[in-house]
């Protein structure tokens, strides 16, 4: 007769297995590994002069160049 590992800890080892892949699977579609780049944003509207735009990354808007029939213009980035 062979010996092995009795079935309690092969039902152990089976679950900290399955949850561990579970785990990997949330965080990767949370986005915990696909995090977005620091400096990124995106225009949401424009409507005559006003421009709006939305922070898709991770780090605060602290400033904002554009440039308006060839001039560089500082833009006020308010809260």
């Amino acid at each position: 007769m062979r010996k092995g590992i009795s079935a309690v800890i092969a039902t152990v080892l089976m679950l900290a297995i399955v949850i561990a892949l579970a785990g990997a699977a949330w965080m990767f579609m949370s986005g915990v590994f696909t995090a977005t780049t620091a400096t990124s944003f995106s225009i949401v509207d424009s409507y005559q002069d006003t421009v709006t735009i939305r922070n898709d990354g991770t780090d605060p808007i602290t400033s904002l160049t554009a440039t308006v029939d060839g001039i560089n213009v500082n833009i006020l980035v308010g809260k």
